[in-house]
């Protein structure tokens, strides 16, 4: 259902003369013989079905083992009318033969989860409680938990809720955003989801916006880890949580997310081959959704197995989750097929669940399309019945085919004792683990405590003694003792959850002295949530930590960003700390560990506060190390916090504050001497001679300057090109960036590409390259499309004025002229050798094709499926069409930086702008002054200026033929030095 392609339209099946299919044709019995299971041991069986079920997209149980389905009848385009069926195992038999209308006319629900006696349902912009009081299986009680969620496309919306380990209930954004609120707070209130995922307090008394950005699935494992789905991404995992960087407002942050799925995402089905129209290619992801992981217990060689929906080929993946450091990598579980999959195309898997029976079930949507018609070409919507087969749905159940007698006998926990729910909690199904937690929270019985400590203390697996201390925290019933002695447990996965429920309790010296001695845990992810939640210790024991841990662990990306928020306002004090501990090794610790060296100097820069600042460069004055690493980590890393405020490190040292005195800058001569001799080590490793570029530029003596700009006009090396410039272009001297433009002859092509980028983010940057472009060099024709559209759109009128009157186009007339042009392409033969070089210079910076090129705009590797006309009206009017996902932004900062491009990411404290040529560039939230969104796309307007007719196409041509070898050949041919 979640199949929406962002760069080319989503597949339809059929030309304007397509003969619908009839539902008829396809009855449960012979769609079951279509079905194909990887493992032999192993069944699938139909357990409710039309008219019990109809167009079902998510499933979920109450207490008693009563199934909800949640109906979609109204999609894809209303009017409104979905439904909640409850259905009933009467005989215990496995088929659920009697079905009620719970709730109905709700807009497109699409999740729902039993609390409190009834069900929390999603049906944007709502989340609404749902309760049958008077026992007739009808909700009669009817109210919004919370509302504002976005009301988008319609198989883009808040979904996937499910009770988390830590007694929240999650929920996926589903793409669609929104400012969510309680029903009876004003707009003010609101919490912005702004790409991020949601959680609350099942009472709707606390509401977050939390790492991920998930559209149709969310799940959890047996350990609190968090998975989210994308149409084309079937796994990612949320990494770390924003609330531990937050801590840091100095910390700028790409992603949360860690991109878990194989490099290889081949997918293997077996559905007839159909003609369609604008399809990605068959074997790739294009509708992943449903995600969850297994977590019954009769399947117990597919325990902790992530299993997602294909629903466009008509097929359930599997995926082996593996631990790998902080986070995990997943590998396909069926080598050459897929763990389920059907012949034919009327089987449309769309969600999973692991049942009461602890089986796999999994929803049938059921119908012909699953496709919004608003991802289809206009001309095309008209010819197809999107609702065909809006009269069916089924629920399947995968199972082992050995079963025993009372495999489907489910206890009803609504009328258990207390006591029995305690030792529910280590039952081998997590469907009645949770239940039992859930119930236990909910009622808060007190005289449960004792037996749940217990639990916590012998419970036969690190399950039940993980659900005991979550459901004592969620009772306000645990002690500083119990966590103690959790923290302690022999199981790694049980300490980790006893370190989250910790950070609260560090007050207790018992909790504090387990919590530091696990900064020598022998498990990663242990170590790793040490680190995150140290931040919410005291500053000694924070720092103490945080040096064990980076001294073994720094060397990983997550493990950086975790100490990183943890240390924040202890920065300084944590690398003066470093430098007394490692006293004669810095240099090796630097070199493993430099990036990690460079950032926490980067932060100390942003912070801005003087005397920090002033005893760093102290502090590396008075170091004597070996080699020149750590100068070189931590003066790059400083000098990259101070560009961005309003006086570059460069300055510092030419204007030193009252507490710099002319010792410690003499000192730090010998940081510039190391820089210059790395910078021109051709042998030496890219990042440190990047690093001494950016060193090298901030020499108070101008000889510095000159030197960088050499290494920028005589080199081909892109890390020291790119050091350089960004160095230079940011380095608050206007002067330096002018002589930089009058040395345009002398730079290489991509040298000019990446200097425009550089210069067109600032008001006087900018200034000096239209004045330079209005006195002939560089050429008008020389900017790159892209810097000339922003140049064109600046936030400052009288620089949007100059730049409207520099790049006057040749094709600025109607677009009905420029496509009447451009149309005799149409009829000319193509060459498709040179349409790649066309492609080359022209979209290769921003667009991907058969793996060659830049993840900045979409990913055009099936765009050949597009007729040419299509195709033609693409390039010349870019913006007639923006994909939601390719929005172009600008935002303005306080030290007025602009910044333009789609978003790339987005947490609590940064956003992250994707530019041509794969440039991101992360805005701490507190340096946006605004924020704004353009009509249009950040592929130019005026793109097609760059060719002619022939070159026209040459170009169609060869996006209807690509080439990758061809295009490897056109893209180093693009790049000749100019002099």
């Amino acid at each position: 259902m979640k199949s929406i392609v962002l760069a080319v339209l989503m597949c339809v099946a059929a030309a304007a003369g397509h003969a619908q299919d009839n539902p008829a044709d396809h009855p449960v019995d012979k769609v079951r013989a279509a079905l194909r299971l990887a493992d032999s041991s192993l069944t699938i069986e139909c357990v409710a079905s039309e008219p019990d079920v109809i167009d079902p997209v998510a499933v979920t149980w109450d207490e008693d083992g009563r199934m909800y389905v949640v109906e979609m009848r109204d999609y894809p385009a209303g009017p409104v009318g979905g439904t909640i069926r409850r259905l009933t195992d009467e005989n215990q038999d496995g088929r659920y033969e009697h079905a009620t209308v719970f709730a109905d006319n709700l807009p497109f629900p699409n999740s729902a989860l039993a609390y409190d006696g009834g069900l929390l349902v999603t049906a944007a912009p709502n989340i609404w409680f749902l309760r049958d009081n008077d026992g007739d299986g009808v909700a009669d009680e009817r109210r919004v938990v919370l509302t504002g969620f976005g009301e988008g496309n319609e198989q883009l919306r808040i979904n996937g809720l499910f009770w988390g380990l830590d007694n929240w209930i999650y929920a996926a954004n589903g793409r669609s955003d929104g400012e969510v609120r309680k029903p009876d707070d004003g707009p003010e209130t609101a919490i912005p989801l702004r790409h991020r995922d949601l959680r609350f307090k099942p009472d709707g008394s606390a509401v977050e916006a939390i790492a991920g950005f998930s559209q149709f699935g969310i799940c959890q494992d047996d350990w609190g880890n968090r998975f989210l789905s994308w149409n084309t991404v079937p796994i990612r995992h949320v990494a770390i949580e924003e609330r531990y960087l937050t801590r840091n407002p100095h910390l700028a942050v790409t992603s949360t997310e860690s991109l878990i799925a194989a490099k290889d995402l081949r997918i293997f089905p077996v559905v007839p081959k159909q003609q369609r129209f604008n399809t990605e290619v068959i074997d790739s992801w294009n509708a992943s959704c449903g995600l969850t992981i297994y977590r019954g217990d009769k399947m117990p060689a597919y325990a902790g197995n992530a299993f997602v929906c294909e629903s466009v080929t008509s097929l359930v993946h599997r995926m082996v989750l593996e631990p790998n450091g902080p986070t995990f990598a997943a590998r396909r579980g069926d080598a050459g097929v897929e763990f389920l999959a059907s012949t034919d195309l009327w089987f449309k898997a769309v969600n999973l669940a692991t049942g009461p029976d602890g089986a796999l079930y999994v929803v049938d949507f059921a119908r012909e399309w699953t496709e919004h018609p608003d991802f289809v070409p206009e001309g095309m919507r008209s010819a197809v019945n999107w609702r065909n087969g809006d009269t069916l749905g089924r629920i399947w159940r995968v199972r082992p085919r050995q079963w025993p007698a009372d495999g489907y006998v489910v206890q009803k926990l609504s009328s258990a004792a207390p006591g029995d729910l305690v030792q529910i909690l280590d039952h081998a199904n997590a469907w009645y683990r949770a239940q039992a937690q859930r119930l236990l929270v909910t009622r808060k019985d007190a005289s449960t405590v004792p037996a749940l400590k217990e639990v916590v203390r012998s419970a036969s697996t690190p399950q039940g003694r993980i659900h005991a201390l979550w459901t004592l925290e969620g009772m306000q019933a645990l002690d500083d003792a119990t966590v103690a002695g959790a923290l302690e447990d022999h199981d790694a996965r049980v300490r980790r959850q006893a370190v989250l429920l910790g950070e609260t309790r560090a007050a207790n010296p018992k909790v504090l002295v387990a919590m530091a001695k696990l900064s020598a845990d022998p498990d990663p992810a242990v170590r790793f949530q040490l680190a995150a939640s140290a931040g919410s210790l005291s500053a000694d024991a924070r720092v103490g930590i945080c040096l064990e841990i980076a001294q073994t662990d720094a060397v990983d990306p997550w493990f950086r960003l975790a100490l990183l928020g943890s240390t924040n306002a202890e920065t300084l004090k944590f690398i003066l700390a470093l430098f007394e501990r490692s006293q004669g090794d810095m240099d090796a610790y630097a070199f493993a560990r430099f990036e990690f060296l460079g950032a926490l100097c980067e932060v100390v820069g942003k912070s801005g506060h003087s005397e920090d600042i002033t005893a760093l460069l102290a502090a590396i004055a008075r170091q004597q190390f070996i080699t020149a690493v750590p100068d070189l980590a931590m003066f790059s890393g400083l000098a990259r916090g101070l560009s961005q405020s309003k006086k570059p490190l460069r300055q510092w040292l030419i204007d030193p504050p009252a507490g710099l005195t002319g010792e410690t800058i003499a000192a730090l001569g010998r940081v510039f001497a190391s820089a210059d001799y790395v910078a021109h080590k051709d042998d030496a490793r890219d990042f440190l001679r990047a690093a001494a570029v950016y060193v090298l530029a901030q020499d108070p003596d101008p000889s510095g300057v000159e030197t960088v700009k050499k290494l920028l006009a005589g080199g081909d090396n892109d890390a020291v090109r790119n050091a350089a410039l960004d160095a230079l272009v940011n380095g608050g001297d206007q002067a330096v960036v002018a002589s930089m433009i009058a040395d345009w002859r002398k730079l290489t092509r991509p040298a000019q590409r990446a200097l425009v980028a550089s210069m067109v983010r600032s008001p006087d940057s900018a200034t000096v390259l239209l004045d330079a472009i209005g006195a002939g060099t560089p050429s008008p024709l020389e900017i790159d499309p892209a810097a000339r559209e922003t140049l064109k759109a600046y936030p400052v009128p009288k620089l949007r004025e100059r730049a409207a009157s520099l790049f006057v186009s040749s094709t600025a007339g109607a677009k009905a002229d420029v496509i009447r042009t451009y149309s005799a392409a149409l009829d000319l033969a193509g060459d498709r050798a040179r349409g790649a070089g066309v492609f080359a210079l022209n979209c290769l910076p921003c667009h991907t094709i058969q793996g060659v090129g830049q993840h900045v705009g979409p990913d055009l590797s099936g765009i050949a499926s597009k007729t040419k006309e299509q195709l033609l009206h693409s390039i010349v009017d870019p913006s007639a069409e923006i994909s939601p996902d390719y929005i172009n932004y600008t935002i303005s900062t306080v030290d007025f930086e602009i910044v333009n491009g789609v978003l790339g990411g987005e947490t609590a404290s940064s956003i992250t702008l994707r530019q041509a040529a794969g440039i991101e560039t992360t805005v701490l939230r507190e340096n946006i002054e605004e924020m704004t969104v353009s009509d249009q796309s950040l592929m130019p307007q005026g793109l097609e200026a760059a060719f002619d007719v022939q070159g026209m196409a040459d170009l169609l041509e060869f996006l209807h033929h690509p080439d990758r070898k061809m295009l490897e050949d056109a893209a180093r041919a693009a790049l000749p030095p100019q002099e």
